[in-house]
C-alpha cells in the first residue's frame, strides 16, 4: 500500500510532464541526499519510466540516503536490484560499510565484507581498504587494526592500508601506535608516498608534537615527494591552535618562497590562526589577497570567520560577512545553522527565519542540525505551531532526528510547558501541545509520522487514538497492535512514549 505522501509525490512527478535521463536523476538525487525517503520515492518512480535505466552513480547515491536514515531494509533491496542488473561492485559495498560504521553498527560493516561474494563481488585489496577506513574514521581503530591483523596474509597491504590504520592511531589518539604503524610499513618494504607522509605529519601536529613533523618534511626528499598545500595547512594551522601566529606566518611564507602555490585549505589555516588570535584586520587583509591571487574562498572560509565572531559575540559582524559570503559562495549546512542559531540565541526569531527563508529559496536542503535550532528556538519563544510545522517538514523528508535533539520547551502562554527528552517525544507531545492548545492541527498526524519514522514503514494506523486513552489505559494500549500493510506488530516501546507524553499533559 502506497503511502498518500508517496502517492501525492507520484502524481506531482507525472504532472510535471518531466523526461527523465541519467544526469537529471543524478542531479536530483544527489539535492535530495539528506531527505532519504523523498530521494528514495523520486528514485522508485523514475525507475518505472520508460526508456530510462538508473545508472550506478544513482544507485550509490539512493543508497547513501538511505543508509544515512537507517533504512537498511530498503537499502539492501536497492543492492539486491543492482545484483540483477550486473550493477553492484567493490564500490557499493564500500559506501555501505562507511554508513554502518558511521552509524557504530561494526559488526554490520564487517558482515558486509565478508558476504560479498554472495553478490558475485570477490572482496579485493581495495574493498579490504575500504572496511578499514570505514572502521578507522568511525573511531574503531582497534576493530581495524584486529582484522588487519587476522587479514594481511589474504590481502597484502599497500601504502594506502597502512595509511588508513597511521591516520585511525593518530585520530584515537596513539602516537606510539602509529610510530610502531609507520615502522612496520618501511620494514616490510612499503615505501610511504606523500599521503602517508601528510597523515604522519598530520598525527603528529595533533599530538602536539609540531616541531617533530616539521624535521620530517624538512627531511621529506624534494625530488620524490615534495611537500604539498596540505602538509603546509595542517603546520599553520597547529600553530595557529598553539597561539602561535608568527610561526604560522613563517610557515606560510617559506611555502611560497618554495615555490609551492597556497590554495584554499592553506588560506583557511592562516585565517584560522589569525581568528585564534583575534587579528581581525589580518582576516581581511588575506581575502582580499585571496581575490588578488584568483583564489576562491569557500563555505569553510567563512565559517571560519564567522565561529570565530559569533564566540566572540561579534553578531552585527557576523551578520555583516554572512552578507559578504553569500556574494562570493553558496553557505552550507554549517552556515545556516550558525546563522540561525546566532539569532535564536540573541532572540531575534524574525531574522533567524529570514535565513531559513533565504536559504529556502535558493533551495539548500537543511540538514537535521540546522531544523533542530529552528526548532528549539522556536519552542523556546513558545511558537509550538511552526514548531510544528517544521517538524512535519522534517519527517516529511525523511530526516530523522538524532539524539541531539533534547531539552526543547514549548510554552503555551497559560500554564502548560512541554519538555522533551527523545526525539519521538518531541513530535508526539508538539502534536499534543497544539492539540491542547486548541489550535487546528491534526495530533493524530504527527504521532502517526513519529511511529513512521520509529518503525522504518511507510503507514500506520492508530486504533484507538492514544490521547482519547486515560493514563491507566496507556500501558495496555502499547501492548495491543498496530496494524500498518496488512502486517501486525507489537510495539511495547509506544507505551514508555505516549505515557511520557500523557504524565506531562496531567497538570
Amino acid at each position: 500500500m502506497m503511502s498518500s505522501s508517496a502517492a501525492t509525490l507520484d502524481t506531482a512527478l507525472v504532472q510535471s510532464g518531466v523526461r527523465v535521463s541519467e544526469q537529471i536523476v543524478e542531479d536530483v538525487l544527489k539535492k535530495f541526499e539528506n531527505a532519504g525517503m523523498v530521494a528514495y520515492r523520486f528514485f522508485d518512480w523514475a525507475e518505472k519510466q520508460r526508456h530510462y535505466t538508473h545508472s550506478v552513480r544513482a544507485f550509490h547515491t539512493v543508497i547513501e540516503s538511505l543508509a544515512k536514515i537507517r533504512q537498511y531494509q530498503l537499502m539492501w533491496e536497492v543492492v539486491k536490484a543492482m545484483k540483477s542488473k550486473g550493477m553492484v561492485n567493490v564500490e557499493t559495498f564500500c559506501i555501505i560499510m562507511r554508513k554502518y560504521a558511521r552509524a557504530q553498527k561494526v559488526e554490520e560493516a564487517v558482515y558486509t565484507f565478508n558476504i560479498m561474494d554472495k553478490y558475485d563481488v570477490p572482496p579485493n585489496l581495495a574493498a579490504f581498504n575500504g572496511l578499514l577506513s570505514a572502521l578507522c574514521k568511525s573511531k574503531n581503530v582497534r576493530k581495524a587494526q584486529e582484522i588487519f591483523d587476522g587479514m594481511k596474509d589474504r590481502f597484502v597491504p599497500d601504502s594506502k592500508t597502512y595509511s588508513i590504520l597511521l591516520e585511525g592511531w593518530g585520530k584515537d589518539p596513539n602516537l606510539p601506535k602509529a610510530r610502531e604503524i609507520f615502522r612496520e610499513m618501511v620494514g616490510n618494504g612499503c615505501r610511504p608516498d606523500i599521503v602517508t607522509y601528510g597523515i604522519m605529519v598530520d598525527v603528529l601536529c595533533k599530538a602536539g608534537r609540531v616541531d617533530e613533523a616539521l624535521g620530517i618534511v624538512n627531511e621529506m626528499d624534494s625530488a620524490v615527494c615534495k611537500p604539498t598545500p596540505f602538509i603546509y595547512s595542517v603546520l599553520v594551522h597547529t600553530y595557529g591552535i598553539e597561539n602561535r601566529i608568527e610561526d604560522a606566518v613563517s610557515t606560510f611564507l617559506e611555502m611560497e618562497n618554495n615555490g609551492i602555490v597556497a590554495d584554499v585549505a592553506v588560506y583557511n589555516a592562516l585565517i584560522g590562526a589569525f581568528c585564534k588570535a583575534n587579528r581581525l584586520k589580518n582576516v581581511y587583509r588575506v581575502l582580499n589577497e585571496m581575490d588578488c591571487k584568483g583564489v576562491m574562498p569557500n563555505s569553510r572560509t567563512f565559517n571560519i570567520i564567522l565561529s570565530s565572531l559569533i564566540g566572540r559575540g561579534e553578531t552585527d559582524e557576523a551578520y555583516r560577512v554572512f552578507r559578504r559570503m553569500i556574494k562570493v559562495c553558496e553557505p552550507d549546512a554549517d552556515t545556516y545553522t550558525m546563522m540561525i542559531k546566532m539569532f535564536c540565541e540573541r532572540d531575534e526569531l524574525e531574522r533567524a527565519l529570514k535565513v531559513w527563508k533565504y536559504m529556502k529559496l535558493k533551495r539548500f536542503m537543511p540538514s537535521m542540525h540546522t531544523f533542530q535550532v529552528l526548532i528549539n528556538g522556536l519552542c523556546k519563544k513558545g511558537d509550538a505551531t511552526q514548531a510544528c510545522v517544521l517538524l512535519e517538514e522534517m519527517i516529511e523528508k525523511g530526516i530523522r532526528p538524532s539524539d541531539e535533539l533534547k531539552s526543547a520547551s514549548c510554552v503555551y502562554p497559560s500554564t502548560m510547558t512541554f519538555r522533551v527528552e527523545m526525539p519521538v517525544y518531541c513530535l508526539v507531545s508538539s502534536a499534543e501541545f497544539v492539540r491542547k492548545a486548541d489550535e487546528h492541527v491534526a495530533a493524530g498526524s504527527f504521532v502517526r509520522k513519529a511511529l513512521r519514522l520509529l518503525f522504518g514503514v511507510s503507514e500506520i494506523k492508530l486504533n484507538p487514538r492514544p490521547w482519547q486513552l486515560s493514563n491507566d489505559k496507556v500501558f495496555q494500549y502499547a501492548k495491543e497492535q498496530a496494524t500498518f500493510e496488512g502486517l501486525e506488530l507489537k510495539i511495547p516501546r509506544l507505551a514508555g512514549i505516549i505515557n511520557y507524553v500523557l504524565s506531562d499533559l496531567t497538570m
